[in-house]
């Protein structure tokens, strides 16, 4: 009931924690064999199990009378914020050609793990998230959204290690882009700067690239874009 949508096997048994001695594989199959979960393909032909949206009800309402709620859900917002920066680093290697996929499969996780973390004080495993998803913000045409989100973590980025602010303001450039570049390159000048301060040469290359890119129509600027490129 704490899942939103499709979710593997391994997170299930990271999120589920059953009790010792159970096999998750095993509960699953009789919940399927009961035609309670479904198994469907997801990226690469992966297994991914899934409850029907009148059955979700039902857990969700069962999952709410557990002693043990509040940790299953805070269980799935952790594992929700580490794939998020497993995919946000590795769509640079081995994720290059899918890792937006990987994003919008996990979406429906992504914003139940953000608004618990949001209501429930979480602030640092929110900023994660915030923090992971600039550049599927920024090729998947989620604004509004992201700028809502951006500015909430933005309001407490004093809180958090000079690392995850930067990538937050970096964010926050990716998350402005197609509405007003002005202001997506002040977020971009303060990533560059941050990044460059702790010598971390990805995300600096990254926001120095995307920065040049908000002078697109703007003649005078383009000596600034260009040195910024060299």
């Amino acid at each position: 009931g704490v899942f939103s949508g499709p979710a593997s096997l391994e997170m299930i048994e990271r999120v589920v924690e059953l009790p010792a001695g159970t096999s998750v594989v095993d509960a699953l199959s009789n919940l399927v064999d009961q035609s309670m979960v479904r198994r469907v393909t997801g990226l690469a032909g992966s297994a991914r199990f899934v409850l029907l949206e009148l059955l979700r009800e039902r857990a969700r309402e069962l999952l709410g009378k557990r002693t043990d709620a509040e940790a299953v859900a805070r269980r799935h917002a952790e594992q929700v914020a580490a794939l998020c920066d497993d995919v946000d680093e590795r769509k640079w290697i081995d994720l290059s050609d899918r890792w937006i996929d990987v994003m919008a499969e996990l979406l429906g996780e992504i914003r139940a793990a953000y608004h618990w973390a949001r209501k429930n004080h979480q602030q640092l495993l929110a900023a994660r998230i915030v923090a992971s998803l600039g550049a599927y913000w920024h090729r998947s045409g989620y604004d509004r959204e992201a700028r809502q989100w951006v500015a909430s973590t933005l309001a407490e980025a004093g809180s958090f290690d000079p690392l995850l602010n930067a990538r937050i303001e970096l964010a926050g450039g990716l998350a402005e882009w197609d509405r007003d570049l002005l202001a997506a390159r002040v977020h971009l000048e303060k990533a560059a700067t941050a990044f460059r301060a702790l010598e971390h040469r990805r995300h600096l290359a990254f926001s120095l690239t995307m920065g040049a890119g908000t002078y697109i129509s703007d003649r005078d600027g383009y000596p600034s874009a260009m040195a910024q490129c060299d």
